[in-house]
């Protein structure tokens, strides 16, 4: 099977990879009609538009072509100028809210921008989560409590709030989510949009049962299964809550839409989960302002990954994210050599007794 190889317009070159997934990454629009493309090891560079096994997937949209096809709709940045399609929301070269015409001060699109993606993206992410925390605490510390408050209602009624959790549970779940990626676009969102997945019940239900199956049996050999799916399906909930149908087809996409991404998203995990410590510390009130930073870091991501501002962060995984989403598997290595020098040091002087007391006798 021929091998190939991809040098992106800012000389970095990546590869080699086989010829259907080369083809994936240019459908993705990971790779780009401008991008120089080879023969693994052979060093003849061309445009991957120009190149024949290629040029068929790049043909409807290279101008002059004969084949044609119907002219999509664009919407243009009222800030920047920049061309996207009309069901965008997020100009994520400026900030601007295309529906509103509001400009946020988002910390993400400067560092996009850069040669080269950002070291850390988890890192990215939850500040990016936190400047939209700032800009509105108290709504999403009352969308919070709301949440919690129906949860902990229909756990404590017996027979009936089983039924009414298998109900309004998926409801919540997709609800929370569908909140904060509205937040992450720059949208308003408020305590109905909680409850907006009424309107998509099935697809709703249908993604939650399905994704808590796989996360549960997966969980059932040795936690780490459990873990990898968890990470490469959290952006289901985003994808059904946008298009309010095909729960499945949602759960394949988000695979796919993580991969090069998974080592990140756990780092988000561990990152979030640090801060809700810090929020049961002060109080416990704190979990209400804590709780949405984790979904908001994955509705930003989620968002990157769409608009394609990410799309050089799937290449790259520095060893500080990596070491960043094994931080808990570090911490618990630690306190588990500290306990057994703390053990060694107390049995150390029972064993000399031991020994003194031998020679004696």
């Amino acid at each position: 099977m021929d091998k190939w190889e991809i040098k992106k317009t800012d000389g970095k070159i990546y590869g080699p990879v086989d010829t259907s997934t080369l083809i994936q990454w240019i459908e993705e629009k990971r790779v780009l009609a401008d991008d120089l493309i080879s023969p693994a090891g052979e060093n003849r560079w061309g445009r991957a538009v120009d190149t024949p096994p290629f040029k068929e997937i790049f043909a409807p949209s290279i101008p002059g072509e004969v084949i044609k096809e119907e002219e999509k709709e664009e919407i243009i940045c009222p800030k920047c100028g920049k061309k996207w399609d009309t069901d965008t929301v997020l100009c994520t070269n400026c900030g601007t809210n295309l529906k509103s015409g509001k400009q946020i001060n988002s910390i993400i699109s400067p560092l996009v921008q850069g040669d080269s993606p950002p070291s850390l993206i988890s890192v990215l992410c939850i500040k990016e989560a936190l400047r939209i925390l700032k800009s509105n605490p108290w709504n999403l510390a009352g969308i919070t409590f709301l949440y919690f408050l129906v949860n902990g209602f229909t756990q404590q009624l017996p027979i009936l709030g089983w039924l009414m959790q298998i109900a309004i549970g998926p409801v919540l779940t997709v609800g929370f989510y569908t909140v904060c990626l509205k937040k992450a676009k720059g949208e308003e969102s408020n305590v109905n949009t909680l409850f907006t997945p009424f309107s998509f019940f099935v697809p709703t239900l249908v993604v939650v049962a399905l994704y808590g199956i796989i996360v549960a049996v997966g969980n059932m050999f040795f936690l780490i299964p459990g873990i990898f799916f968890t990470v490469a399906l959290s952006f289901s909930f985003f994808i059904v809550s946008e298009r309010q149908s095909e729960p499945v087809e949602a759960l394949r996409e988000s695979f796919d839409l993580t991969q090069g991404l998974r080592w990140k998203i756990l780092a988000i995990f561990v990152l979030g989960g640090l801060i809700n410590i810090l929020g049961l510390l002060a109080l416990g009130i704190g979990i209400l302002f804590t709780f949405p930073v984790t979904f908001l870091a994955l509705a930003t991501l989620y968002n990157g990954v769409k608009s394609g501002e990410f799309a050089e962060a799937r290449y790259v995984t520095s060893k500080k994210e990596i070491l960043l989403a094994l931080l808990p598997v570090v911490i618990l290595l630690g306190l588990m050599a500290l306990l057994i020098v703390i053990g060694f040091a107390k049995i150390l002087p029972l064993f000399k007794n031991i020994t003194h007391m031998t020679k004696w006798a």
